[in-house]
């Protein structure tokens, strides 16, 4: 008989109702009373479960849908699709956006707009971007045309971190605190800014966790070059997911990829890059 008071109480708790409560109340009181009969208690039991079912429920919610985002185009990007599609994205989520991200995305756009952004198929394949300029203009940005395929598998927002990345060392460079020397602050920065638009094309992880999961099978069924380049893309987002924008952290990450402070000892006239 504890054990069902216990539930009904629990029962009423949930559902917020005063008559449930009150009748909880009135059955507490008849099992405590020696006077009560086993039918009376069993009858007053019966006629709570009876109103149970019919019961308004409070709850308080807070339900959102799982962002599985756009089905990635099948054509490989450019340049320019990857920045209409960061665009849409900013415009479709209506957040308010880190000042640093706003200031890289200026530049993307507008290097974008004037083709200073483009695929290249000379850079080294596990090196997805570099921003390459001068010491008194502005550079180029160059972005592995291996992240042109990538995107037909993660989709555009997510392979435009890249452009973002990269997007950070020219607007530090403009703003004369890119040095080519100081390596591992310059990589921090970028990959602060990279991270700020991560949590806007996946802001919980989920769509970098489902991908991996959805691309690790199509990898064991069909094995190809394209797949292992777009695992090994998300597996450095999730990596940067987890700094979770700390710089202590992303400063760590920088280092394991094996980027330190080094001395140029290049005229000022030959091209940099980052």
């Amino acid at each position: 008989m504890t054990q069902l008071l216990s539930l009904l109480a629990g029962l009423a708790l949930a559902a917020s109702t005063e008559q449930i409560q009150s009748e909880v109340g009135e059955l507490k009181d008849a099992i405590a009373s020696p006077a009560s009969s086993e039918l009376h208690i069993r009858e007053k039991g019966r006629d709570i479960f009876d109103r149970v079912h019919a019961a308004k429920i409070k709850v308080h919610v807070n339900v959102r849908g799982w962002d599985f985002g756009p089905k990635p185009l099948e054509e490989e990007a450019d340049a320019k699709r990857l920045m209409t599609s960061a665009r849409r994205r900013l415009s479709d989520l209506n957040v308010s956006v880190p000042r640093d991200l706003t200031h890289a995305m200026k530049y993307a756009e507008d290097m974008t707009r004037s083709n200073k952004v483009e695929m290249d198929s000379t850079l080294k394949e596990n090196t997805m971007g570099v921003y390459q300029w001068l010491k008194s203009e502005l550079g180029d940005i160059k972005l592995n045309k291996w992240l042109a395929g990538i995107a037909t598998q993660i989709g555009d927002t997510l392979a435009f971190a890249t452009l973002a990345h990269e997007a950070a060392h020219a607007r530090d460079h403009q703003a004369g605190s890119l040095d080519s020397k100081e390596v591992v602050e310059g990589e921090v920065r970028a990959f602060k800014t990279q991270y700020h638009w991560l949590k806007i094309a996946d802001p919980y992880g989920e769509r970098v966790a489902w991908l991996r999961t959805k691309l690790m099978h199509h990898q064991r069924e069909n094995p190809n070059a394209l797949t292992h380049k777009s695992l090994q893309y998300l597996e450095h987002l999730a990596k940067l997911h987890d700094t979770e924008g700390d710089e202590r952290k992303i400063r760590e990450m920088v280092k394991a990829l094996g980027y330190e402070d080094g001395h140029d000892h290049r005229d000022d006239d030959a091209p940099h890059s980052a």
